[in-house]
């Protein structure tokens, strides 16, 4: 059976992700699957931006 992973995405897409081996009873057999959920921290809108322009965007307000 695969493992069961919990992944942090920083850059360039900041994300949470989560890959799970989910079970599926078929009858009497018991199949197993992976399943990915994707869920990205910036909403659609938003614009993306570098680390280092985000680090410089907040020496000003004192961040």
């Amino acid at each position: 059976m695969k493992q069961n992973w919990l992944i942090l995405g920083i850059q360039p897409c900041s994300c949470v992700r989560i890959e799970v081996t989910a079970k599926q009873a078929a009858g009497l057999e018991m199949n197993t699957q992976q399943v990915s959920l994707n869920a990205p921290l910036l909403d659609e809108d938003e614009v993306k931006v570098d680390a280092y322009e985000g680090l410089l965007l907040d020496v000003p307000t004192g961040e």
